[in-house]
């Protein structure tokens, strides 16, 4: 009777921890923090900063970084930020380092130094981190690109260019980088991340200027066209001129259903299937600076994101519109926005 009876708390036993695991079961980890469910602005400084914005709108919080971890700074010009697994890179192309903090309490975790020279954009593939570096801003042949162990924060390894090393985009087992900054360069160099070398150079239209990823597809925006690469091929398969109005279109942005792109102070949007981009502006805003204009570009979720720096010498301002190009309100954060991400 003590052997049936064990023997059927054992099975019931069995039978309940297996449901408590089974994955419809399985209640969701929610992350912890102050700043979840909004969007981050980065200010690039002098010494800089992030902002929080609530999704509501309800809660503007500045310097956010400075008020979790006091007495300690996020560098000199910031310039983007990435993240992975929870935790957000914040890189200091002035100070060469990088801030590791949660993304979500904005608590410093690390800091990556050393073997970095102007660091610029990264991006994670099969767990490690890649960094473009300028390096010199005397040379367009010494960029490189910082392979990052994100165990330990250490630079494993340097890949060298030979190309200006720009933005930079991981895909699969692929790093895409841009070989083109400041309106100069036609190319795209594929780091295959098995072998840590570069297996293939994409030549797209002159003056690229920004690229992002759709699915399967790179898009390229160059002054005069808008290049799509099939990075299963890596070939190019389709080019769309840009209207002449247009020409030096810049900040490509992509969502589901639309190409966006500014000129200045404008916004154009085309469908993503189009044959031809359009040349109708969208929005247009009154701006005042001479280079603070559009100095971030962002489209997050159903909303356009326009970052302002004004003077550089006092804070600078989002304005923020829906996909339609309906202004929706503008908020004063700090010192030069060059970027906004969702959180």
């Amino acid at each position: 009777m003590k052997y049936f009876k064990f023997s059927c708390l054992s099975i019931f036993t069995i039978l309940l921890i297996t449901s408590c695991v089974d994955d419809d079961n399985v209640v969701p980890q929610i992350p912890e923090g102050d700043y979840i469910n909004g969007q981050l602005v980065l200010n690039e400084g002098g010494t800089g900063t992030v902002t929080y914005i609530s999704d509501d709108k309800s809660r503007i919080d500045n310097s956010i970084f400075q008020a979790v971890n006091t007495d300690d700074d996020l560098g000199q010009f910031v310039q983007s930020m990435f993240f992975h697994e929870g935790l957000a890179y914040i890189i200091s192309n002035g100070s060469n380092f990088i801030t590791v903090v949660d993304r979500f309490s904005f608590e410093k975790i690390g800091e990556i130094s050393g073997d970095l020279e102007v660091p610029r954009y990264g991006t994670v593939v099969n767990g490690k981190a890649y960094v473009t570096n300028l390096a010199t801003f005397s040379s367009n042949t010494d960029d490189f690109v910082a392979v990052i162990n994100l165990e330990d924060f250490s630079v494993e390894q340097t890949i060298d260019i030979g190309a200006v090393a720009e933005q930079i985009i991981g895909y699969n087992s692929k790093v895409y980088v841009q070989n083109a900054a400041f309106g100069s360069g036609s190319q795209i160099s594929v780091i295959n991340s098995n072998s840590l070398s570069i297996d293939q150079t994409i030549e797209v239209g002159d003056g690229l200027n920004s690229i992002q990823r759709q699915g399967d597809y790179l898009f390229a925006l160059s002054n005069q066209q808008l290049s799509r690469v099939n990075t299963i091929t890596g070939n190019i398969d389709q080019t769309l001129d840009l209207p002449d109005a247009v020409n030096g279109a810049q900040n490509l942005q992509l969502t589901d259903n639309h190409i966006f792109y500014t000129l200045e102070n404008k916004v154009y949007k085309s469908d993503y299937d189009a044959e031809q981009l359009s040349s109708d502006e969208m929005i247009t805003y009154n701006a005042t600076s001479d280079f603070g204009t559009m100095y971030g570009f962002n489209v997050l979720d159903d909303e356009v994101f326009i970052c302002d720096a004004g003077d550089f010498v006092s804070n600078g301002f989002v304005r923020i519109y829906d996909l339609n190009g309906n202004f929706k309100e503008q908020i004063e954060v700090e010192l030069a926005p060059n970027g906004v991400y969702p959180n």
